[in-house]
């Protein structure tokens, strides 16, 4: 049986996992408000917040190792620890193409500062936004339907990004001043796509964690409703004795 100490720092845990969750998505937002609004000081703001979202993927790593050495734990608990480890990873990983699109906002603000984002830049930043939020909530709600619908949104952002960059070769074909703005522009729709993937990986952890069924490298349509059968009987970290929102 799992000790009171053991108990209090799966907690504890899941609190610096929640944290470093709000830190990305802080980051997040402060980089994509500078690239809205072409502003260098907040790009700055933004990539100077990748030093603590570093530190806390670092207390996690060196919290949950210590755990798993000297607990022993076993089912529902070793999923989560082992889970937690490829979740930190996955959200530092966001913090670092938050960092890149910071540098991406630098770029275009002074290769063209007159110029907008494209609309469809701005609908795939909303959507991988969005996946990313889904993914973090789902994990704080222990709910596996928003952990799926991230899954479900995945190829809509890789559609985007295929369509950023066809409509940016033709523009860069049409007008070679502005090749230096369009491969900025492509490479901002990249980052983001990839920011997609991760959110979707964090969504598989997700279902990991509170299933037992391990999704990844499968389509959405074989992380469906049936994944949550047994969630009752072996989610998360003492999930075993708690119903599972679905």
């Amino acid at each position: 049986m799992p000790t009171v100490f053991f108990d209090r720092e799966l907690c504890r845990l899941r609190e610096v996992l929640a944290q470093m969750g709000g830190e990305v998505e802080r980051m997040l937002d402060t980089s994509l408000a500078a690239l809205r609004a072409g502003d260098s000081e907040l790009a700055d703001k933004a990539i100077a917040m990748d030093r603590g979202i570093n530190d806390l993927e670092n207390r996690i790593i060196n919290k949950t190792i210590l755990l798993i050495a000297t607990n022993q734990p076993v089912a529902g608990d070793l999923r989560f620890l082992a889970a937690s480890l490829r979740m930190a990873g996955e959200l530092e990983r966001i913090g670092d193409l938050s960092a890149n699109l910071a540098r991406r906002a630098k770029a275009l603000a002074e290769v063209a500062p007159q110029m907008s984002l494209p609309d469809d830049i701005d609908d795939l930043a909303a959507m991988a936004r969005h996946m990313l939020g889904l993914a973090l909530n789902a994990f704080a709600d222990r709910n596996l339907a928003k952990a799926r619908e991230v899954l479900e949104l995945d190829d809509g952002v890789d559609d985007l990004n295929r369509q950023v960059r066809r409509r940016m070769v033709e523009e860069i074909a049409d007008d070679g001043p502005r090749i230096h703005w369009g491969l900025e522009i492509i490479n901002t729709a990249a980052h983001l796509e990839r920011l997609g993937d991760h959110a979707t990986n964090l969504a598989e952890e997700v279902i990991y964690i509170y299933s037992g069924h391990n999704v990844r490298h499968c389509g959405p349509s074989e992380a469906g409703p049936s994944i949550g059968a047994d969630a009752a009987l072996t989610g998360g970290p003492h999930q075993d004795r708690e119903d599972m929102e679905d």
